[in-house]
């Protein structure tokens, strides 16, 4: 493939994955049983390949002939959202799948194959243990790494140039008003990556009686997917309890209002909504504390009303709409196609319990 020829590619890449998502399955395309709403988020991905072909001038070229691209469980999306950085800079690109993802990526990139041959050698991937992963990193010119920094180690041993993409958290803001789509942002994909709302931060008192006959009403339309554990939720849920009050529980999801001036060291149940009330908006980050820099998006209905927080979040978007991210969003703020094979400086915070 030329890199000239990105434009073409991107439709490729579109059609093809409209084409897939309508058709797909997830019994038959993927041994993890996500709900329809995967299917809407190909599908609104698939639009953003189109709408990035007005990004495409001035990119730079890159020496890079390889990329190697070590993926996130639980977060499928991912897979689908770089997909388009590969070819528009013409570099074949190996995945380094997650434990119970491999049918769904293999699917497409079968798919992708049978209608464009182009693509047959271009994009590959397969499961792997973290040691044989380490070994194959010198096979290829450049790392994208997305997980946790506790394996930050195994890229700064190869000495191979990365980019990095840790752990972060979306949260919601209700200064006077939310509605029932706030559900989506908590529930789609069990709560894991990024873009999933962790914490909602309300004013009104009426607001918080709202969230939990909401949330008590809608979560069961969202079950928990097969790789969802009851048992480690109800145990996390338990550790967590001991800083605020659960308002709502059932076998798989809940909600916890949170009474501690500033967020507990404690680990963070799944499917779980923390609720804390704010007088004014710089209560926010006083309480997330070092945690305020993993912000990634915030969901409101007030965007206006936002001063201070705007400089933290990657984007900014209506409830329920977390995890239809922007054409132009890059995984983390300030990553755009100009700087993407940039180096990271490999300097780090620690967020475990996120």
């Amino acid at each position: 493939m030329m890199s000239e020829d990105a434009a073409i590619h991107l439709d490729n890449l579109k059609d093809a994955l409209i084409q897939f998502a309508r058709q797909f399955k997830p019994g038959r395309d993927s041994d993890i049983n996500y709900g329809p709403y995967l299917r809407d988020l190909l599908i609104h991905t698939a639009t953003n390949y189109e709408k990035l072909k007005e990004e495409l001038d001035d990119i730079p070229e890159i020496e890079y002939k390889s990329l190697y691209i070590f993926l996130p469980g639980n977060v499928p999306m991912v897979f689908f959202e770089v997909l388009p950085i590969s070819v528009i800079f013409n570099i074949k690109t190996f995945f380094k799948y997650p434990r119970n993802e491999k049918r769904l990526y293999d699917a497409f990139i079968t798919y992708l194959s049978s209608k464009y041959s182009v693509y047959e050698s271009f994009f590959k991937g397969q499961y792997m243990g973290h040691l044989e992963a380490e070994r194959k990193i010198d096979q290829f010119d450049f790392v994208f790494f997305f997980g946790s920094e506790n394996l930050l180690p195994i890229l700064q041993r190869t000495g191979k140039p990365f980019k990095f993409f840790g752990p972060g958290y979306s949260i919601g803001i209700a200064f006077s008003y939310i509605n029932e789509d706030f559900v989506r942002d908590v529930l789609y994909f069990d709560q894991q990556g990024c873009l999933s709302m962790k914490f909602l931060f309300y004013q009104k008192p009426g607001i918080r009686e709202y969230t939990i006959k909401t949330f008590k009403s809608l979560s069961s339309l969202i079950p928990p997917t097969n790789e969802f554990s009851k048992d480690r939720f109800l145990y996390k849920l338990l550790s967590a309890s001991r800083y605020g009050e659960i308002l709502y529980q059932s076998e798989d999801s809940a909600i916890i209002e949170m009474h501690e001036d500033t967020l507990p060291d404690t680990t963070l149940p799944d499917r779980t909504l923390i609720l804390k009330q704010i007088h004014r908006e710089e209560d926010i980050p006083g309480f997330l504390g070092q945690k305020s820099s993993l912000i990634q998006a915030i969901a409101t209905a007030e965007p206006l009303k936002l001063k201070l927080l705007k400089s933290y979040a990657s984007f900014i978007t209506d409830f329920g709409r977390l995890q239809y991210q922007p054409y132009n969003f890059f995984f983390k703020k300030g990553v755009n196609l100009h700087n993407i094979f940039r180096e990271d400086n490999n300097d780090y915070k620690m967020a475990e319990n996120i």
